[in-house]
């Protein structure tokens, strides 16, 4: 089953980057199961092709984009995509009130997937701004852990101006808060202390996701990391 549509031809490297939250989602499908059953009677269906993801999200009505975008004074998002309108989903993904994780979850991360970094940051604000809506929600950790760590993408990769790496750093570590399993959340906020010469809490940061017992990916890949920030760890070969 899939996600979000991922435009003809598109290799933005947003699309990546919805990838790992469809991983992250697909953690557990069980609360997805009945959206394959309900597809056929939907009108209008989206997806974006990833063979982890276990989700199909189902659009209902195509609405023109209003509402006030909730970004921090100071910064700019840089969207890399043409404009696309509203979409809703129809998906079971649980409790919610006001059914807010397919009125503005699902939509954020189909704009992150479109390149509309804006919209995506309006979306997911509303979404994140309001936790007791899905307090009742089995899987609520993981909707606001990828939630965060969408947002801090965003920040970190997609914007500009004063304070963006605080807010980027501080939905990474959200992200890890709420789902201390989100091992991209680490990997990110390693890169982000790296950026502005935090070289110890890089280290730290890349410890801590080692402690989690990430899959072998991950785990090779901090590794490889922390190899390069402390080559004095790595006796030389004889």
């Amino acid at each position: 089953m899939n996600i979000i549509h991922r435009p003809e031809g598109h290799t933005e490297p947003q699309v990546h980057h919805v990838d790992r939250a469809n991983a992250l989602i697909s953690h557990d499908s069980r609360i997805y199961e009945r959206a394959a059953s309900t597809q056929k009677r939907i009108p209008s269906v989206i997806c974006i092709r990833r063979s982890l993801a276990a989700l199909s999200i189902l659009i209902g009505t195509v609405f023109s984009v209003t509402g006030h975008a909730q970004i921090p004074a100071g910064i700019s998002i840089i969207d890399s995509g043409p404009p696309i309108p509203m979409t809703y989903t129809e998906l079971d993904a649980g409790p919610a009130v006001g059914d807010i994780i397919n009125s503005h979850f699902f939509p954020g991360l189909n704009f992150y997937a479109h390149g509309n970094y804006w919209n995506a940051v309006d979306q997911l604000s509303y979404f994140l701004k309001r936790p007791a809506y899905t307090a009742e929600n089995p899987r609520q950790k993981y909707f606001l852990s990828i939630g965060h760590y969408m947002r801090a993408m965003i920040y970190f990769h997609h914007s500009t101006g004063s304070g963006r790496l605080t807010f980027a750093r501080e939905d990474f570590e959200h992200s890890i808060e709420w789902n201390s399993q989100n091992y991209f959340s680490y990997l990110e906020l390693s890169s982000l202390y790296l950026e502005v010469g935090m070289k110890q809490e890089a280290i730290a940061t890349l410890n801590k996701l080692l402690a989690q017992k990430p899959p072998p990916q991950i785990d090779n890949e901090a590794k490889s990391r922390l190899k390069t920030l402390e080559p004095s760890k790595n006796p030389t070969p004889h």
